[in-house]
């Protein structure tokens, strides 16, 4: 069939031009990133609709090859979902006034500026990839990161390739916290975890210098497995949902159409919950090693003891000096007490931390909130007290 063109904002005219060729154009009316200005053009079939978000309605596009017109529209029936996911958590689609486009391409997939390629391999291989979930194909999982560009990347965009992690990190958050959404709370567990074998001592998420010179150097692998595990670390230091996804969505909004920092970013959290998180990005972001919480929760008749040791993971970390340096983190201890929940928070600093807490009746229902959130190998048992009388601490 005849050859369909897809570009950055809405198309324009096709002009039919020597030597049976036609020139498509395009127009858009938002800033954007000159990376993220791609093209396409294929025998496609076209199909469309439209979806309502929080500017209005919005026109999608799918862009298909007749070969994989199945799994195609298996992934493609997702979006209306991912969107509606996408605004809830990151805010308003930033592209309202252009189509968006879903585009099978021969190249690997990509996010360019109102349109996502997906690979046309990725479609050929469907369910042959050993340990793949079942559910959302990798299709789809593929669409839901490269979507989550619009807000993280295009909508705003790193002024330095050295922050790339603010582009690929909430990207693949976006679309695990979309696979829980989905396929429920396991499913994203599974996949976290499978994140973090992948995750290395020598990680930063701050990338070289010469990251700053070219786009080619500021691709890392912690970007991917590492940078969505610290930020569901970061909002379980925030202990307030409602506080992280409003800084979240105030970013977006702040920063729209701008280029960005990582310091723009804790500027934002900073002012959704009252509190600096320089220091934190100071060890997640820039420092490498990951924490290790060994340690144990005891119960007596009236009384909890918490003993906790917060270190450098000594496998991981090569300078044993440097065990102690990092990391600055909290947990919340809660059980049921006299048939009330009780919570208290614990503000652990690197080494050792001991906390004992009186109670009206023996405690039930021990649990310590929050450590699976927390990249790193962890290991807290909840034990029975071997004998009374704690005494003060």
């Amino acid at each position: 069939g005849a050859w369909v063109a897809i570009g950055p904002g809405t198309p324009g005219p096709v002009a039919n031009m020597p030597r049976d060729r036609r020139r498509s154009r395009f127009h858009l009316d938002h800033p954007s990133p000159t990376w993220a200005l791609g093209f396409a053009a294929g025998p496609y079939e076209v199909q469309s609709q439209t979806w309502t978000g929080a500017a209005g309605p919005l026109e999608i596009e799918w862009y298909r090859l007749p070969e994989h017109r199945e799994a195609f529209d298996r992934m493609a029936s997702i979006t209306p979902a991912l969107l509606e996911h996408h605004e809830r958590i990151f805010g308003p689609y930033p592209f309202p006034d252009s189509r968006l486009a879903i585009v099978e391409t021969l190249s690997s997939s990509s996010a360019n500026t109102t349109w996502i390629g997906v690979g046309s391999r990725i479609f050929a291989h469907e369910g042959q990839d050993e340990g793949e979930e079942e559910g959302h194909s990798k299709a789809e999982h593929i669409l839901a990161h490269e979507l989550g560009h619009a807000w993280w990347g295009h909508g705003l965009s790193v002024a330095s390739w050295r922050d790339n992690w603010l582009h690929e990190s909430f990207a693949s958050y976006g679309g695990l916290l979309f696979l829980g959404e989905q396929e429920g709370q396991e499913a994203m567990e599974l996949a976290f975890q499978r994140m973090a074998s992948d995750v290395s001592f020598k990680h930063r998420l701050a990338l070289c210098s010469k990251a700053s010179e070219c786009s080619a150097t500021s691709i890392s692998s912690a970007l991917w497995y590492k940078g969505p595990w610290v930020l569901r670390t970061l909002r379980s230091q925030i202990h307030n949902d409602e506080q992280w996804f409003a800084a979240l969505r105030d970013f977006q909004k702040t920063h729209r159409f701008q280029t960005v920092t990582t310091d723009d970013l804790a500027q934002t959290l900073e002012k959704a919950t009252g509190r600096s998180w320089d220091r934190f990005l100071q060890e997640w972001f820039a420092s490498s090693g990951l924490p290790c919480i060994v340690g144990t929760v005891r119960i007596a008749a009236d009384q909890l003891a918490v003993d906790l040791e917060n270190r450098k993971d000594r496998v991981l970390t090569r300078n044993p000096k440097e065990e102690d340096r990092n990391f600055h983190l909290s947990l919340r201890l809660r059980w049921k007490e006299g048939g009330q929940f009780q919570e208290r928070l614990l503000a652990l600093k690197p080494g050792d931390n001991s906390f004992v807490f009186d109670c009206n009746g023996e405690p039930t229902d021990v649990e310590l909130v929050g450590l699976e959130s927390i990249l790193g190998p962890h290991e807290v048992k909840i034990l029975p007290m071997p004998h009374s009388g704690l005494g003060r601490r």
